[in-house]
C-alpha cells in the first residue's frame, strides 16, 4: 500500500521567476507522478499556479531535502519517487535545471505556465534576442556588448527585437543603429519574484517567437521551452550554462537547440 506523502517546494528568496519556475515545475511533476500532496506559494501572473496550499498542516519526521548548492542540480527521478511511495517528505530546496526533467511532461507545464494574454506578438519571419545584462554584470557572467552584436549580425535577420533587463543599456544604441527595435520599456529592478506587466510582456513575446535567440538565463529559457518556435539559438560559451555539463551541473541545452558556434 502506498502512503501519502508531501512534496513542499522552499523557494529562494533571491530567486527571480525562472529559477521559481523550475522548483515549481520539478515539484509539480513529483506530485503529480507519486500522487503526492504539493505545497508551494504560488507565481504572480501565472493563475494556474495558485491551487496549492503554501505549507504543510504536519509534516512527517521521514524527511529529505533536495538540497540548493552550486552545482547541485542532479538526482535520480525514479529514486525520488520511490521515497514518496513509501511515505517520505520531499522538500525541493534546489533550481534543478536539466532538461531531462521536464521534456516528457510539457503538456502539463504548459497548463500550468499558461498566460491568458499575450499582446503583442512578433512576426513569423522575425529575430527575437533576449539580452540578460544587469545583475550578470556584477557575477561577471554577462556574455558581453559584443557577442549579442555578433550573434545578431551572424543570424543575419531583416527583423531582430530586442528583450532586456535593461533598456538603458549601453548596447542598446549599437543595436538600434543596427535597426533592432527594442521592446522592453523599463529595466529590471533587484531580485524581486514577483512579476509585472512589463516584464511579462518580454516573456510572452519570447513564447511566440518563432526565431528566438535566448541568453544563458532561465526567464528566457522557459519560453524557449514552453513555445513552439522554430529555430532556438544558444550560446556555447562559458558562463552558467557548461558545454559539456558536468555530472551535477546546469544542463538546458535541448538536442534541438542550435549553438551559434555551429551555425
Amino acid at each position: 500500500m502506498l502512503l501519502v506523502s508531501n512534496v513542499i517546494v522552499k523557494y529562494d528568496p533571491h530567486g527571480r521567476m525562472g529559477n521559481r519556475m523550475f522548483q515549481f515545475a520539478f515539484g509539480k511533476i513529483l506530485s503529480t507522478i507519486s500522487d503526492s500532496k504539493f505545497y508551494v506559494e504560488p507565481i504572480s501572473n501565472f493563475k494556474n499556479t495558485y491551487i496549492n496550499n503554501v505549507s504543510p498542516l504536519a509534516q512527517s519526521n521521514n524527511t529529505i531535502s533536495l538540497k540548493k548548492t552550486y552545482g547541485d542540480n542532479c538526482v535520480n527521478l525514479d529514486d525520488v519517487i520511490q521515497l514518496l511511495n513509501l511515505g517520505t517528505d520531499i522538500i525541493v530546496d534546489s533550481f534543478l535545471q536539466r532538461y531531462e526533467y521536464y521534456t516528457n511532461f510539457k503538456p502539463l507545464l504548459e497548463d500550468m505556465f499558461k498566460l491568458d494574454i499575450i499582446d503583442p506578438t512578433p512576426d513569423a519571419d522575425e529575430l527575437v534576442v533576449h539580452i540578460r545584462e544587469t545583475d550578470y554584470k556584477l557575477i561577471n557572467t554577462y556574455l558581453s556588448d559584443q557577442y549579442y552584436i555578433d550573434a545578431i549580425k551572424k543570424l543575419n535577420y531583416d527583423k531582430v527585437t530586442i528583450v532586456t533587463d535593461n533598456c538603458n543599456a549601453s548596447v542598446m544604441d549599437t543595436l538600434k543603429e543596427m535597426g533592432c527595435k527594442i521592446l522592453s520599456t523599463e529595466p529590471v529592478k533587484g531580485f524581486s519574484i514577483h512579476n509585472n506587466e512589463p516584464i511579462m510582456v518580454d516573456y510572452g513575446y519570447m513564447l511566440n517567437a518563432k526565431h528566438l535567440l535566448i541568453s544563458h538565463s532561465s526567464f528566457s529559457w522557459w519560453p524557449a521551452f514552453l513555445g513552439d518556435a522554430d529555430n532556438i539559438f544558444v550560446p556555447d560559451v562559458n558562463g552558467m550554462w557548461k558545454f559539456p555539463p558536468t555530472k551535477d551541473g546546469i544542463d538546458l541545452c535541448l538536442p534541438t537547440f542550435k549553438k551559434l558556434s555551429e551555425i
